[in-house]
């Protein structure tokens, strides 16, 4: 993962927080669906919300593009399929008489269009997708946060209830709604359970100053559940016309083959892999601490934290954020590990996350 955060930063010449930022929130898009992270004594989702500071032409989309290369073309396939398949039942449906229509709708409802991740949109329409559509696992991920601060989702009438819900999914994983709508939406699932949704935003100061000053979204815990990177701009020190830079090409970068390769293995695991149940969905895994030492390691990392929030100490005036840290550095540091192929956490895993 080093490697490929400094391949991603060297070919889109952005600081290595922004590659970095970008990197976890690839690594959080595929791996939520299957993995648990250990916290405690219970298990906790390994979504991530990010935010990244970036200005116009700063390189975000160009970063972007190469940290999720592998989940765009994912989705794009699932996309194809999806067409492919509703074609065939539309086709099948138009063959049925019309007096054996209602037993084949009862019998082949119509396939649903898989959502990995979306760039735009409502947080009220991701809620529809994952209460009546099924989807339990999805990331919004956007190098213009301004689609999600300055949406609907987040206007004066809806900001409240918009972070209560999210800041639900982040660490129980559960969604309670009820949708305002037509009758169908109304008959539709009210709860939700074993959901996992990442938020992966990068904006200009302009945009995120307003948001990052709000005392509603402070002060209900839902900035403090974010990962922040405010990266100096590259601007006036990136090189494009050097012999090297203009025969680079990110494609053939072993680094990032590597990574890509390592990403795709993880998006189409081979089947027996994971268990389903009785409704198709994936079992995830709990990610374990390898021994005694590496829980040692979350719980001393974890005090550190508390110990900072008392009067004078480090994080005196920020004590929502600091008692958010190790449940971070736990999501990380599991997904660290499974991109390596491993279901437990070492003391190293979380010293690198934390």
């Amino acid at each position: 993962l080093c490697e490929a955060v400094e391949a991603i930063a060297h070919h889109a010449q952005v600081p290595p927080a922004m590659a970095g930022q970008c990197v976890l929130g690839a690594l959080a898009t595929i791996s939520q669906q299957y993995i648990n992270a250990p916290f405690s004594d219970e298990y906790i989702p390994v979504s991530l919300f990010l935010l990244t500071r970036g200005a116009s032409t700063d390189g975000k989309n160009r970063t972007v593009r190469l940290s999720h290369q592998t989940v765009k073309n994912y989705q794009k396939e699932m996309d194809r399929k999806f067409r492919e398949d509703f074609a065939t039942w539309q086709a099948d449906k138009r063959a049925v008489p019309r007096k054996d229509l209602e037993n084949f709708l009862h019998g082949n409802p119509p396939p649903v269009q898989k959502t990995l991740f979306v760039s735009s949109g409502t947080l009220q329409g991701i809620v529809s997708e994952m209460l009546n559509n099924n989807q339990k696992s999805m990331t919004w991920v956007t190098a213009d946060c301004g689609q999600f601060f300055g949406g609907y989702s987040m206007d004066d009438k809806n900001g409240s209830k918009t972070i209560a819900d999210l800041s639900d999914v982040w660490s129980e994983g559960y969604l309670d709604s009820i949708i305002k709508g037509n009758q169908s939406q109304q008959a539709g699932n009210k709860r939700a359970y074993d959901l996992r949704f990442t938020l992966d935003l990068q904006g200009q100061d302009e945009i995120i100053r307003k948001p990052l000053a709000d005392p509603i979204m402070n002060g209900q815990g839902f900035l403090p559940r974010f990962l922040f990177a405010f990266p100096d701009s590259m601007r006036g020190k990136r090189v494009y016309n050097t012999p090297e830079r203009m025969n680079d090409n990110s494609d053939y970068d072993p680094r990032l083959q590597r990574y890509w390769q390592e990403c795709n293995a993880l998006l189409d695991p081979v089947p027996t892999k994971f268990e389903t149940d009785g409704e198709g969905n994936i079992i995830k895994i709990n990610i374990a601490f390898a021994d005694r030492q590496a829980k040692q390691a979350l719980a001393d990392y974890q005090q550190s934290c508390e110990n900072a929030i008392i009067k004078g100490g480090k994080y005196e005036k920020y004590p929502a954020y600091a008692g958010r840290m190790a449940e971070n550095a736990t999501r990380i540091a599991s997904l660290m590990a499974f991109f390596e192929g491993r279901i437990t956490l070492t003391a190293d895993d979380l010293g690198r996350a934390s």
